[in-house]
């Protein structure tokens, strides 16, 4: 297709769906909008339907003609338009078919009339408001409850000016003088059934609006922080608030977010509150062992013993999750520093030994103390180490490795469930060629950063699956990364 034959049928889209209404009893009253009747058990109400430049990629906007005919809820925007599309909703451009669309837009009325029985709690009271203009802080807070009802300061990141974190209670000084302070307050709306749209309408839901609305006419908070909740799920909004000369108060939205553990949580998978409980050993963080305990850690795994003895040289960088900032610091302490500040994992939880996992006693001990051991260290004695103990032990580990100069990585169980066979080999025994560091006493592997990242995001998913009890594979996983699916080369 080129573009004039996409422009073709975007212009046949727009043409089909404007003579679909006509039939349907709508005229024209614009270029691309059209007026008629919604008929629904509450009676019938008159929109507009307007195509925007967006269309067939977006929905059609729908006005009530008479705005205040109908109540203000959680499905109308801040224009008053019908919201009718969920952003989880926008696959296959159903609403190209106008009888499709006016079927929908007739349901929209009838659960309006019904009271939104059932509705979810969709938390977006932010898209009530007009974003600020003027101010371009992302406001950070913890939990709320200690800080409801009272003056809160926030402070400017010393290395991050964009970032406002809520530091603590307190006023702003009669005398103000120039500070690195952002002063608040934080109230709860509560329970909310329609979402408010101006201050008024905030005022009339919170106990203490008047004293917010003294402290904003004061000059004395700029910044208000209201938390509110729909059906025992809550969240918070962060207002820019001001006087005007005529008496009003003028709120714009502000972007914020969450810094709890609870939030950090929500994205991180069914088996976080499982992996909470596990413990895990892994012997080598070069490049494949930092990416798998990141992974790990992002899914709630929080008690790690990291086994390394090499130091981060800048030569790592490119495979590895360390920065510059860790530039000499043995790898195992580049992790640990890396999972406490990123992921919140507790630093007294990740025993970082600086020691090679290279003898007998020290393997049987990590699989005695740990819920899983995963070898990343490329080394194929400790492989066959872990193997032979697990399986005298009764228990299971894993190795991840990659070959071939990045074009082939497994995931071996060690010793395979069940009594299956193992993996076949997968080294191609290829001629490589021979690149040398100082200091190195063997080659430097050609192997590219997204093969690092794509076996270890592999043998993370083995380890989930594994600390969960249902592993993926009864002897592990290779790929040819290389391979097409045809089987030809990339």
């Amino acid at each position: 297709m080129n573009v004039a034959a996409l422009d073709e049928d975007i212009r046949y889209h727009c043409e089909h769906f404007g003579e679909a209404l006509v039939r349907a009893g709508f005229r024209a009253s614009g270029p691309r909008s059209w007026l008629g009747p919604v008929e629904h058990s509450g009676g019938r109400s008159d929109v507009v339907i307007t195509l925007t430049t967006r269309f067939p990629y977006a929905p059609p906007r729908v006005t009530p003609v008479d705005q205040d005919s109908l109540a203000w809820s959680w499905h109308r925007e801040r224009n008053g338009d019908l919201c009718l599309v969920a952003e989880d909703d926008k696959k296959q451009l159903w609403w190209v078919d106008a009888e499709a669309f006016l079927t929908h837009v007739g349901r929209w009325f009838e659960e309006a009339d019904a009271g939104w029985v059932g509705d979810r709690p969709d938390m977006d009271l932010d898209r009530y408001f007009e974003q600020s203009e003027t101010d371009g802080h992302v406001y950070l807070y913890p939990e709320l409850d200690a800080f409801l009802g009272k003056p809160v300061r926030f402070q400017l990141d010393r290395h991050n000016p964009r970032v406002a974190r809520l530091v603590g209670t307190g006023s702003m000084p009669p005398k103000r003088r120039k500070d690195r302070y952002i002063y608040g307050a934080v109230a709860d709306l509560g329970e909310v059934a329609s979402p408010p749209r101006d201050w008024s309408q905030i005022q009339t839901l919170l106990d203490d609006g008047d004293q917010l609305t003294r402290w904003i006419n004061a000059g004395k908070i700029s910044v208000v922080l209201l938390r509110y909740s729909r059906d025992d799920h809550y969240a918070a909004i962060a207002l820019e608030a001001w006087p005007t000369r005529s008496g009003g108060i003028v709120v714009r939205r502000l972007t914020s977010a969450s810094t709890s553990r609870e939030t950090r949580r929500l994205r991180a998978g069914a088996a976080h509150e499982k992996l909470q409980t596990q413990s895990v050993a892994i012997i080598g963080l070069g490049a494949l062992g930092s990416f798998l305990a990141d992974s790990l850690a992002r899914a709630g795994v929080i008690r790690f013993t990291l086994i390394d003895a090499d130091l981060v040289l800048p030569g790592n960088l490119v495979r590895h999750t360390a920065t510059e900032k860790e530039v000499g610091l043995f790898k195992v302490d580049a992790v640990k520093r890396r999972l406490a500040e990123l992921f919140d994992v507790p630093a007294d939880g990740i025993d970082a030994r600086v020691e090679f996992a290279d003898d007998i006693a020290t393997i049987r001990v990590l699989l005695e103390e740990h819920d899983l051991v995963i070898n990343a260290s490329a080394e194929w004695t400790v492989s066959k180490m872990l193997r032979d103990n697990a399986e005298a032990l009764g228990v299971h580990a894993l190795t991840v490795v990659l070959q071939n100069e990045g074009k082939t990585f497994r995931v071996d169980v060690l010793p395979p469930r069940d009594n299956v066979s193992p993996l076949p080999l997968s080294d191609r025994g290829e001629p490589v060629p021979a690149v040398y560091e100082a200091g190195c006493g063997s080659p430097v592997s050609l192997t590219p950063p997204p093969s690092v990242a794509e076996a270890a995001a592999a043998a993370a998913r083995h380890a989930v699956a594994t600390m969960t009890g249902a592993p993926l594979s009864a002897a592990g996983e290779t790929r040819e990364l290389d391979l097409l699916e045809g089987g030809g080369r990339a």
